[in-house]
């Protein structure tokens, strides 16, 4: 299977890509150039487009909360030769001068992206022209809530949708609970193709996402990417290993296979939705919070094959820490941690537990950390889903009887003040 960009800010780029694609549309039958489409509502937004202007199947590729990155018009340009189709990206932060961050599609209205998809599907519902949407990351949920919407407008050019690494829950869970989807996400009744790299938190949940996607009633095709990096497709050859770049080379050809199934499924009747809920992403809170949850069990083997059974831990403070070794807060932590376990070494336990990964992975990114505690091995990923661990890493504090008292979503500071004074009242 397969197996993740320095952004174009400036317009001189632009101009000198646009050139090179000049250059190119005469050595070949590929085109790539850009265009400005103005929205109802004024705005005007830049569109590269890829491919043959002639095709008969049009991807519309919206990009995640990111942006456009240099490797991923690579990797457009690339998937615009495996077949006959045409691609089309518009530019949205630039076109709205908005920084790239987590939070930066929530930026664009709702209904200029609506207005958006609908040029393309209306122009396309005039002929017996093909639309595909290609949506990554957070546009999953914009692309899905617009494109309900028109077709409550008897839209039907839409012909299924390509999601890579798709982030639809409603927000965060709270710490110990399920996640919970947005609504949109079991009303949708085209056809899905899900692209879902396994070095990325989004992965351990895909079964739940799929199974949320198939009560709109199409197939949901899953496509895991192992051994591979969030973003593979997208990101700097430099912040990339080496299973990643293989994988970016055979992405485009699996990107064409991924419209070869959507195109021998047909969409299911559209089900009806009361209210196009908007995400607004909130910011958890990365401090110890006080939890009143049964603590889950946890039974794994260390590095050497050693066995741990939290339950041996009773009469000691044991903080349980979930973590991996893509995921960079995890590995900025672990000094702080030594550090923790280095000062409390009589009254504090500390049990790392990696998620999903092979003791050769984990040696390589800890071997010279000099870690003071237990690296635990979660191969299969059943503790981790045992305890609900959707972020990365995170950490939780159970106390001398066994009862989990406090947790944490993302890297803490363990050295700071308040956490120590929470930790001491423990020990």
């Amino acid at each position: 299977m397969g197996t993740a960009g320095t952004k174009y800010t400036g317009l001189m780029m632009k101009v000198y890509l646009s050139l090179f694609f000049t250059i190119s549309v005469c050595l070949s039958s590929f085109q790539t150039y850009a265009e400005n489409l103005t929205l109802p509502s004024d705005q005007e937004i830049t569109i590269e487009e890829y491919g043959k202007s002639t095709a008969k199947n049009h991807i519309l590729w919206m990009h995640a909360e990111r942006g456009i990155s240099g490797e991923l018009q690579n990797t457009i340009l690339a998937v615009s030769k495996q077949s006959d189709i045409q691609i089309l990206l518009p530019d949205w932060l630039d076109s709205y001068f908005i920084e790239p961050t987590r939070s930066s599609l929530e930026k664009i209205p709702q209904q200029d992206y609506e207005d958006l998809i609908a040029h393309y599907a209306k122009l396309y519902n005039k002929t017996d022209d093909k639309l595909y949407i290609v949506a990554t990351s957070r546009a999953a949920s914009l692309v899905l809530n617009s494109v309900h919407h028109l077709q409550t407008q008897n839209i039907k050019s839409f012909a299924g949708i390509i999601f890579i690494s798709p982030y639809l829950q409603k927000q965060s869970p709270e710490i110990g609970k399920s996640i919970e989807y947005q609504a949109i996400t079991s009303h949708s009744n085209l056809p899905v193709y899900i692209f879902q790299s396994e070095r990325s938190p989004r992965y351990i949940p895909l079964p739940l996402l799929a199974s949320e996607l198939e009560k709109g009633g199409s197939p949901v095709f899953v496509h895991r990417l192992l051994n591979t990096s969030g973003g593979f497709h997208m990101r700097d050859k430099s912040d990339l290993t080496d299973e990643d770049l293989k994988a970016r080379e055979i992405f485009p050809n699996q990107i064409a296979n991924a419209l070869a199934m959507l195109k021998l499924s047909d969409p299911a009747s559209l089900k009806p939705l009361a209210k196009y809920e908007k995400n607004i992403r909130k910011r958890s809170s990365q401090r110890l919070q006080q939890v009143e949850i049964e603590t889950p069990t946890l039974k794994l083997k260390d590095l050497d094959g050693k066995p741990h059974n939290l339950s041996d831990y009773k009469g000691k403070t044991v903080l349980v820490s979930f973590w991996a070794s893509w995921c960079r807060p995890c590995l900025e932590e672990i000094p702080s941690l030594v550090k923790l376990k280095e000062k409390n070494k009589d009254n504090l336990e500390i049990l790392a537990v990696d998620v999903g990964e092979e003791k050769a992975t984990i040696e390589k990114f800890t071997g010279a950390m000099n870690i003071n505690f237990p690296l635990l091995q979660d191969l299969d990923s059943s503790t981790t889903k045992d305890w609900k661990v959707y972020v990365y890493p995170s950490n939780y504090i159970v106390d001398k009887t066994g009862k989990l008292r406090y947790a944490s979503k993302g890297a803490l500071d363990w050295q700071d003040a308040e956490i120590e004074a929470i930790l001491e009242a423990l020990y």
